[in-house]
């Protein structure tokens, strides 16, 4: 092949089969599943992997038949060129497909779509219809021959915001609210500088094959700092919303990269295909574990566990609203999911709710607390260890009482109740009808006796991690430290 008007190549007959499975599976581009994957599981959190058969439904939905369809109308429309594309026909990448392989191909698609389609109508409604039409839509406006997007930068590059529509299918058939609009525009920008550094990696096939993208028009060396660019506003997005330190670094660490490429690594010398392959690898790893850090990122639990946990047992339970494991000052969007989540917990039978909020100076943060207060009513509300966070707890004890919370679980600072009896003694007496004091931390049947009689607290809160790990199966065994604790207070 030495232009793009070549023919494409016929597909040796005895390899049609074979040959047939493999070409679909280079379609869906398996090398993008761990990002499409990513995307997908964003607004879920802490999901519960193992027993959602809708979240494994429109998991399966975004990496194949999702997928088949975004990239393989991309694919018939790009057969000609994509034979001059060395990093085409591997799984890596995508298809570079025979004469009759696409010619099955637009019907393949179609297959595709019908049974995820009826499944998410009977599971979601007629939206539905609506989020599929604007799919569509986002795919006709970007392959259209001669007027497509792909070819008019920098079109080619913002039609990439299409991907959120994976935010909303996530949202919707998984039952959990939509994510703020600080992660719909994060979302936006990350597929975007994706989309320029795939069109970095082709130029030199793209210019043979005439077509203007945002990378072949402005140069190599340019589109690595858009790119660089891009990761510094995700940065600076991520750091000034969420907090999160681990998510900032890994996008700053990606900015510094292409700066680097630009200016002192390549330059505006082409990737080879194997470094190509390499960069790839690697995007799959911080995909990987993004997805890990999302998982374990927040301490709430999900709408499904609240579900299963309601169903399953029939006395009080309260759910943590925490949308992150360290300290407890909350930037404004993770305010709003603090709200989102009181909302599910009483939508899903909830008897209570354990949150807390902190100003800097690990002062309580009233207004917010009592908001969330307000909210989760009429379902009382325990305020956290957050309380221990305090400097002066006889302050925090009136603070606490102003936000309208019915208890505070706390070990008055202490790394134990039993070690912060005193303390807590002190507390009791000073709440006295106002609100309830709770102590926790470290209580097992052998000392809770000590702890009440030391103390004066009628209620107490023991996880029994000192002495069965927190990740124990061991039911039975926990089922028993419960009844001992009962039967030393009664």
């Amino acid at each position: 092949m030495t232009d793009a008007n070549a023919a494409v190549e016929s597909l040796p007959k005895h390899q049609g089969l074979a040959a047939g499975a493999r070409f679909l599976i280079q379609v869906s581009r398996p090398g993008l599943w761990s990002t499409t994957a990513l995307f997908y599981l964003l607004p879920l959190g802490r999901a519960d992997f193992l027993h959602s058969g809708r979240l494994w439904l429109g998991l399966a939905f975004i990496l194949f038949p999702l997928g088949l369809l975004l990239y393989g109308v991309n694919d018939l429309a790009d057969a000609e060129a994509d034979q001059l594309n060395p990093r085409k026909g591997t799984y890596m990448f995508g298809s570079r497909g025979a004469r009759e392989q696409l010619a099955a191909l637009k019907w393949q698609i179609v297959a595709a779509q019908l049974p995820f389609l009826g499944a998410f109508y009977w599971l979601v409604g007629p939206r539905i219809l609506w989020w599929h039409a604007i799919l569509l839509l986002a795919v006709g406006v970007y392959n259209a021959p001669r007027f497509g997007w792909k070819g008019h930068p920098p079109f080619d590059v913002g039609i990439q915001s299409s991907y959120l529509l994976v935010f909303v299918l996530s949202s919707w058939l998984n039952n959990v609210p939509q994510l703020p609009w600080q992660t719909f525009l994060f979302g936006a920008l990350f597929a975007m500088h994706s989309h320029v550094f795939g069109e970095v990696m082709d130029i030199e096939p793209d210019r043979l094959s005439g077509r203007q993208t945002t990378a072949t028009v402005i140069g190599r060396v340019p589109a690595k700092f858009l790119i660089a660019a891009l990761l510094a506003i995700e940065t600076l997005l991520v750091w000034f919303y969420f907090h999160d330190w681990m998510v900032t670094g890994f996008l700053a660490l990606g900015a510094l990269w292409f700066v680097l490429d630009a200016t002192r690594l390549w330059r505006d010398r082409k990737y080879l295909p194997k470094e190509m392959r390499l960069f790839l690898w690697g995007w799959n790893l911080a995909s990987g574990l993004g997805i890990l850090w999302n998982s374990v990122g927040g301490l709430t639990p999900s709408r499904e566990l609240l579900r299963s946990v309601r169903e399953a047992v029939h006395i009080p339970v309260y759910s943590m609203v925490r949308p992150r494991a360290g300290d407890f000052v909350y930037s404004d969007t993770e305010f709003s999911e603090m709200e989102r989540s009181i909302a599910v917990a009483g939508e899903c039978g909830m008897d209570g709710v354990v949150t807390g909020i902190l100003r800097k100076g690990s002062k309580i943060n009233v207004n917010r607390t009592r908001r969330l207060v307000d909210l989760a009513r009429p379902l009382p509300v325990t305020f956290h260890r957050a309380f221990d966070e305090c400097s002066d707890l006889r302050k925090a004890l009136d603070l606490a009482i102003q936000t309208g919370a019915a208890r505070i679980l706390t070990s008055a600072g202490a790394k134990t109740a039993l070690q912060g009896a005193a303390k807590l003694a002190e507390l009791v007496a000073a709440a006295r009808d106002r609100i309830l004091i709770l102590p926790g931390a470290g209580i097992t049947p052998s000392n809770i006796a000590e702890v009440a009689r030391k103390t004066g607290a009628i209620e107490f809160h023991a996880g029994l991690g000192s002495i069965l790990p927190y990740s124990t199966r061991d039911f039975t065994a926990f089922e028993s430290e419960v009844r001992k604790l009962a039967e030393e207070l009664f």
